[in-house]
């Protein structure tokens, strides 16, 4: 079942539960309670089920950098977030790197996304492409990392489902990176390793 009919089956049985048949009460009820414990589901999150995944477009340009890409694919799962993006028409549209979840989540994305890519702009000042690919790559992994070691929050575990459910209906077509120089690639890691992350840029939310 996806998340959505997940919930929906929940509020009919607790629904059921005000029944004035006892019995039938007394069943809804302990269905109830097993499906939210099995899916780690409390009320609070059934109330809030009505929020809707939006889509905000957080970089833009004629030509779409991959280490662009790949920084906002790694750090999506931190900010219970998917990453789409729309490749550029040469001369007349440009490439859209997009991200989808709640509101909140999304906006809190951006914010930490632009200081992120301006991080591996100054590391890179000097250096080509794989330099910068190799530090968004070690960025992107360390802030996405967060959801793993998080995952059994119960609201960040039920809003990634919500996500996933979402994004099934886009054919995923990422392509690998073109790595020219792996030394510069390896020691842009190496930087991206070394950058400390505070604990604001950690989690989009608490």
């Amino acid at each position: 079942m996806t998340h959505d009919e997940i919930i929906s089956k929940i509020k009919k049985l607790l629904a059921l539960s005000s029944s004035p048949n006892k019995n039938e009460a007394e069943s809804a009820a302990i269905f109830a309670a097993d499906m939210m414990r099995k899916y780690q589901i409390d009320k609070a999150q059934l109330v809030n089920t009505e929020l809707e995944i939006v889509e905000l477009p957080v970089y833009e340009a004629f030509r779409l950098d991959y280490w662009r890409i790949r920084l906002a694919v790694g750090m999506a799962p931190a900010f219970r977030c998917s990453i789409l993006t729309s490749p550029p028409r040469r001369g007349y549209r440009k490439g859209k790197i997009i991200v989808a979840g709640f509101q909140d989540d999304t906006e809190a994305f951006h914010l930490v996304y632009v200081y992120m890519m301006d991080k591996v702009k100054r590391f890179g000042t000097n250096e080509g492409n794989d330099f910068k690919l190799g530090v968004a790559e070690s960025l992107g992994h360390r802030i996405g990392e967060t959801y793993n070691a998080n995952e059994q929050e119960k609201a960040l575990v039920i809003s990634m489902s919500k996500v996933h459910d979402y994004m099934k209906k886009f054919q995923a077509s990422e392509r690998s990176p073109m790595i020219k120089d792996v030394n510069a690639f390896v020691q842009g890691q190496k930087e991206g390793n070394k950058f400390p992350l505070g604990n604001a840029f950690i989690r989009g939310r608490s």
